[in-house]
């Protein structure tokens, strides 16, 4: 599901981010500023309160809201960190793989 995204932001060489997965939800954290618009176009939204971008197959259909912090999140749903390496890009670091007991 976040294949594609990840993907595109590689395509668009936009590298050093923080990128989560928690869930059914992806994550983008660190110096986005810069390439905030580019996110966007790729259809990541923002969250304000948690000062990250978002992305969910969820997006567009009503759910329930809530006001999770990060550490809620990822203690409720586990969390994969996407790691970045100048020389191979973005991939999955499973070691780093969170659940909730």
């Amino acid at each position: 599901m976040f294949k594609d995204i990840i993907d595109e932001i590689i395509r668009r060489g936009i590298d050093e981010l923080e990128i989560e997965i928690c869930g059914s939800w992806l994550w983008v954290g660190g110096n986005t500023f810069a390439v905030k618009d580019q996110l966007y176009a790729i259809g990541l939204k923002y969250s304000g309160s948690k000062k990250k971008w978002y992305y969910s197959a969820y997006l567009g259909k009503r759910r329930p809201r809530g006001s999770k912090s990060m550490k809620q999140i990822r203690s409720e749903y586990g969390s994969i960190k996407v790691e970045y390496e100048a020389r191979k890009g973005y991939m999955i670091n499973r070691e780093e793989e969170t659940a909730a007991a």
